[in-house]
């Protein structure tokens, strides 16, 4: 009998130190998993980004409007160094590190950015410059895919709606452009789309961020609820996300790159 209670005892003994290696593995795994999807490029300039956007002058209630030019001309004036600036640093590495994740200024600030690229838009079409008006909108979208590289679903939603503003109606906007200048920005427009980061690499951070934030055994209640919002983030985004696709099949017909 005490042999038997023995063997017994051993099982379960081993038993469990099977499953905490298993634990620890999976722990481990998970870790790796984790710091290698949020891991920021060498020479990340995310903070020089931000202390650019920080500094940007824009009244509080402004909004690019082509039938409120002026306005839009003076914020994109007393902006200029500032958009020429963040245009040439996007041209180096930059994702949203870890602590920036939630809870950053970026959020707010990084909306407001584009309205100014906006205006210079507005401003540049104004005075004629059908050239340099395209050419803003296609910053804006660089800027867009730069400012929320690295993040969540929440900045992937954050660079649909900037990408949407600055695809908008631009297929309308190519009709003013001579042939060699559609083909020069064409090719613009065709390196920032290779440059876009996939919409399935904000899920699996999203998906990562969720599981180290919350786990079932702290309070399953709070979790289920988090799950069940998760879920409809990604329903809500993945919507969005498959609305970007026929905008951009008509800016490339537009700039005649359609099938290269």
């Amino acid at each position: 009998m005490r042999r038997r209670n023995r063997r017994l005892a051993l099982t379960v003994l081993g038993a469990l130190v099977v499953l905490m290696a298993i634990g620890f593995g999976a722990r481990v795994h998970f870790q790796g998993r984790y710091h290698r999807a949020f891991a920021s490029p060498e020479g990340n300039q995310f903070e020089a980004l931000i202390a650019i956007v920080a500094d940007f002058f824009i009244p509080n209630d402004f909004v690019a409007k082509e039938e409120e030019i002026e306005s839009a001309r003076r914020v994109a004036s007393n902006n200029r160094g500032r958009l020429l600036r963040l245009t040439r640093l996007l041209e180096d590495p930059i994702a949203i590190p870890d602590d920036e994740l939630v809870g950053s200024s970026s959020m707010v600030r990084v909306p407001r950015v584009g309205q100014v690229y906006l205006a210079a838009a507005l401003s540049a079409r104004a005075n004629g410059n059908h050239y340099d008006a395209v050419r803003s909108r296609l910053e804006l979208l660089e800027f867009a895919s730069a400012a929320n590289r690295g993040g969540l679903l929440m900045h992937a939603m954050l660079r649909q709606k900037l990408e949407d503003q600055a695809l908008r109606g631009l297929d309308l906007w190519l009709r003013e452009l001579s042939q060699e200048e559609k083909q020069t920005l064409g090719g613009e427009f065709a390196r920032i789309l290779r440059w876009r980061e996939p919409y399935e690499d904000f899920i699996r951070r999203e998906s990562l961020w969720a599981r180290r934030q919350m786990r079932f055994g702290k309070n399953p209640v709070a979790w289920l609820k988090q799950k069940r919002e998760l879920g409809n983030l990604y329903a809500d985004s993945r919507e969005r996300f498959e609305a970007f696709e026929p905008m951009v099949y008509d800016i490339e017909a537009a700039f005649g790159i359609v099938g290269e």
